[in-house]
């Protein structure tokens, strides 16, 4: 009699324009799980409307302060969002987890002088907390994305290598500081989706019906 599988819950993350979510709904179709989306428009507006406090001559400083803390609330209202829809299933492949988040935070205000220690030691914690929940964390390849286009939520596709190496290396710290969890990092190289799945799961253990 075959055993029942276990639960596998999964996130994946990689940089904008890697084909992470399209990977994500080959993987989730393989493994008979749900997929949860990335679900991060929320996110992007607050990260716009920063960008357009602190571009003005001479920006505001209340003005950039308050869309700080937008943004910090968009942070949060998507944690909280995804932990819901995270609870709600027993297996599934999310497009994206906290760390994301947590480093899209860092890369974009830890240079800028600011004094946002209390909110990453924040966001810091919830990723602890939430980190234990998932079984698998599933690192997209660092490779050159597809510019100039948009993914499903509007976040461009940009081939700015500088800033892609900063993510890719970021993320690695962040993973890394996590004593035992289970990240596979798929291999780069040119692969078609199907290929890559079979990657991710052989690394999972599982083996195709």
């Amino acid at each position: 009699m075959e055993q029942p599988r276990k639960p596998l819950r999964i996130a994946v993350s990689g940089y904008v324009g890697t084909g992470k979510t399209t990977f994500c709904e080959a993987l989730a179709g393989s493994l008979d799980a749900p997929m949860i989306a990335e679900g991060m428009d929320g996110l992007l507006a607050a990260e716009n409307a920063y960008h357009a406090a602190v571009r003005v001559p001479s920006p505001d400083r209340p003005a950039v302060a308050a869309a700080r803390e937008r943004l910090l609330g968009a942070f949060a209202e998507w944690a909280k969002r995804r932990e819901a829809l995270c609870a709600r299933e027993t297996s599934f492949v999310a497009d994206r987890w906290e760390a994301d988040l947590l480093v899209w935070w860092l890369t974009l205000l830890g240079g800028s002088g600011m004094a946002v220690d209390r909110e990453t030691m924040t966001l810091l914690r919830d990723l602890r907390a939430r980190a234990s929940r998932l079984t698998h964390v599933i690192v997209m390849p660092f490779q050159k994305p597809f510019p100039g286009q948009r993914n499903s939520d509007g976040m461009v596709r940009r081939a700015d290598f500088t800033t892609q190496a900063l993510y890719e290396a970021t993320l690695a710290g962040v993973i890394a500081s996590f004593a035992g969890i289970r990240a596979i990092r798929l291999p780069a190289g040119a692969v078609s989706v199907e290929q890559r799945v079979d990657q991710a799961l052989r690394a999972l253990g599982v083996i195709r019906p």
